[in-house]
């Protein structure tokens, strides 16, 4: 795969296994099977290291060693700055990411549940894990479920309006 312009024209000619769009200024690229990231002249800025990746957003980009396994972020260099141990995770919005940890990483916890929370860039928890499922934040509030109902909470996670 490669990239073309308006008029149909290769920009940055077809060398990858796959490849995704820009955002931010940067675009996931396939080679082989792992994942890195190009710039918009197609030079590499971040070497095929990941066996999952998103787009960035803020700055920070989802990436996996192993695909299906635990999943941390990266800055635009590359450079981790979230350590890979989440079992799922959205996109940074508003300053928060939406983020699962299972029932192995949270103590007390039940076999086989999962919680979402949300986490600052530096990887602090801002609302802890205690949700059954946390969207992405928008307007200063995100969609969340626990056993006490749905509704939309703050970024303090507490719930602003809930249906019971």
């Amino acid at each position: 795969m490669g990239y073309i312009d308006h008029t149909g024209e290769f920009v940055i000619e077809p060398r990858f296994d796959n490849a995704g769009s820009f955002a931010e200024g940067l675009a996931a690229v396939r080679m082989g099977d792992l994942w890195g990231f190009i710039d918009r002249t197609g030079q590499m800025v971040i070497k095929p290291t990941w066996a999952y990746v998103d787009d960035f957003s803020e700055g920070l980009a989802a990436v996996s060693p192993g695909g299906d396994g635990p999943a941390g972020f990266i800055d635009t260099t590359g450079r981790v700055v979230i350590e890979p141990r989440f079992t799922d995770v959205g996109d940074f919005q508003e300053g928060l990411v939406n983020v699962k940890m299972g029932d192995d990483e949270l103590p007390g916890a039940t076999p086989g549940s999962e919680r979402w929370g949300a986490i600052d860039p530096e990887g602090r928890f801002v609302i802890p894990l205690r949700f059954a499922s946390l969207s992405g934040f928008r307007y200063g509030l995100a969609f969340a479920r626990s056993e006490e109902g749905s509704g939309w909470v703050n970024r303090s996670g507490e719930f602003v309006w809930m249906d019971r």
